[in-house]
């Protein structure tokens, strides 16, 4: 895995071919930016549990609700364009929307950007137990990259910084493989911030979940 992706890099290195993912700019951390990384990685964790709750919730209510795929995709469906006449990037996977935020997340509010990020945290998981197809790896590296940049906004943090511990935390508190995330993330975030990665992926990975929680 990790020379598939590094075989990805130097190609785009040595031919200009763009990846499909974003690349973020270089951190810039400072001493005043690493106290807020207790913060940052606090917020990581409260995303894998809104997002676990979000998946245990939905589970429940699909096997409730029996074989019923048109309704349950409708009804999933009404949920997802209600929360998106407020919030327009909870909606789609994520990876075309993790660009736009990249130059725009400046003028949003910080409490659209955490609520954005909060929110998809929870209606991904409904999508995805309520028939809807598709995967987690980018709606998940979106609300981390969301919900990075409000706390940036909120912090004035270094906001590569603030994306790159928020994002590692919650995406490997969800997926459980610290370093296949490590892999995954390093096609977005530059290389400077391996060690801050590497630290919070593990964290991630490895805090202890509720046992209500656990999958």
């Amino acid at each position: 895995m990790l020379g598939a992706f590094a075989g990805l890099r130097l190609f785009a290195l040595a031919t200009g071919a763009q990846m499909g993912l974003p690349r973020f700019d270089a951190m810039s951390v400072s001493l005043q930016d690493v106290p807020w990384a207790c913060l940052l990685a606090a917020a990581g964790y409260a995303l894998v549990l809104a997002y676990r709750g979000a998946t245990v919730a939905a589970a429940w209510l699909s096997r409730k609700m029996g074989e019923q795929p048109v309704v349950k995709a409708t009804l999933c469906g009404a949920a997802l364009g209600a929360l998106g006449l407020f919030l327009p990037n909870v909606l789609f996977s994520g990876e075309e929307q993790i660009s736009v935020l990249m130059g725009t997340w400046t003028a949003l509010p910080a409490w659209v950007l955490i609520a954005t990020g909060v929110c998809k945290a929870v209606a991904t998981p409904l999508c995805l137990n309520f028939g809807w197809h598709g995967g987690h790896f980018f709606p998940c590296i979106f609300i981390g990259v969301t919900c990075g940049y409000g706390i940036a906004a909120l912090t004035g943090a270094d906001p590569v910084f603030c994306v790159v511990v928020t994002c590692s935390v919650f995406v490997a508190g969800v997926v459980r493989k610290p370093l296949l995330v490590v892999g995954l993330l390093l096609l977005c975030f530059p290389l400077e911030g391996i060690a801050w990665m590497l630290v919070a992926v593990y964290l991630g990975a490895y805090v202890p979940l509720p046992r209500a929680l656990r999958g």
